[in-house]
């Protein structure tokens, strides 16, 4: 396992931190889909994967398998991505790829065998095309979804986005800013998040 992971990874399981969400566009790829991508630029989104989100993502899959280890991690996907992009006029399944699918795909592609079993729940939502209900806005309803699905409270999720707004919440999950679009998660983050952390205890 990765230093950097390692340190990350331990300092989640002593802040009681259950579930890690990840956003995907900008933040597990340095690449944006839009409101959807052409099958025919898979490969180039995939090759934009951020290489800490997948250092991450295998190493907790490594930790998650160690025998006796009592503090599991549940992982999951909460992007803006929406399938009912595919609706939209000239956009099908057949030509465009996005949402969950996409986050599929990236995953299979770039991590061990082991690492996509662990994302069993990935929730692709934009509240623009759903009334724009305002306790829906960001990534709030992903990660009620999501805290449902595992029965995990939102005190012990993180989610790790490149959106400040999508890190605001009145449901106290915490946030992970990515700061650098243009590469995606790296771990130069995850110390931004710790020290932060540290500092709001002092």
């Amino acid at each position: 396992m990765e230093v950097r992971a390692e340190k990350f990874i331990t300092f989640l399981k002593e802040r009681g931190i259950a579930c890690i969400v990840f956003d995907m566009d900008h933040t597990m790829s340095a690449h944006h889909c839009g409101p959807g991508l052409l099958k025919i630029k898979l490969k180039e989104y995939v090759g934009a994967a951020s290489k800490d989100f997948v250092s991450l993502a295998t190493s907790l899959a490594l930790y998650n398998s160690q025998k006796g280890e009592k503090h599991h991690f549940f992982l999951a996907v909460a992007t803006g991505s929406d399938p009912a992009e595919y609706e939209l006029e000239g956009q099908s399944r057949d030509t465009h790829i996005l949402g969950p699918d996409l986050a599929t795909a990236l995953i299979r592609a770039t991590c061990p065998a082991s690492v996509l079993p662990l994302f069993k729940i990935m929730v692709g939502f934009d509240y623009r095309l759903h009334g724009k209900v305002p306790n829906q806005k960001g990534k709030r309803k992903h990660m009620r979804d999501i805290s449902k699905f595992y029965g995990i409270p939102m005190s012990k999720m993180l989610i790790i986005d490149d959106s400040e707004s999508s890190l605001e919440n009145e449901e106290g999950y915490h946030g992970l800013l990515v700061r650098n679009r243009d590469v995606g998660f790296t771990y130069e983050d995850a110390e931004f998040y710790m020290q932060d952390s540290v500092d709001s205890t002092k």
